[in-house]
């Protein structure tokens, strides 16, 4: 999990490897935002005053609203990467061999 605000560092990629990337930067926002939504349910319990109680209900919406975001992106990221190296996609799509291997070497 991450706990702070994730950076996408993309240079001179291979399309799998952009959404391979793109999905775990999505994932990652994810688990910062339930990582947030965690910490806004702790500070609620020791808050009295009802106005703040008020405005961090409603950092806890937004931030929920944008957990479902990202959750989103990164779950229709997930089937785009699994989609794009089938070996079968592969080869029907024509990608390049070096393209494919690209995504297979140390980097993530």
């Amino acid at each position: 999990m991450v706990d702070s605000k994730p950076q996408l560092n993309v240079d001179s990629y291979s399309p799998s490897l952009l959404v391979a990337k793109l999905h775990t930067y999505f994932r990652d926002f994810l688990d910062y935002y339930e990582i947030e939504k965690g910490r806004v349910l702790s500070s609620m319990e020791t808050v009295e005053d009802e106005r703040k109680l008020e405005q961090l209900r409603e950092k806890l919406q937004q931030l929920g609203e944008q957990a479902a975001y990202m959750g989103t992106l990164s779950d229709s990221l997930s089937a785009a990467n699994r989609l794009l190296h089938a070996k079968g996609v592969v080869v029907d799509l024509e990608l390049d061999d070096e393209i494919y291997k690209i995504h297979h070497s140390t980097e993530p």
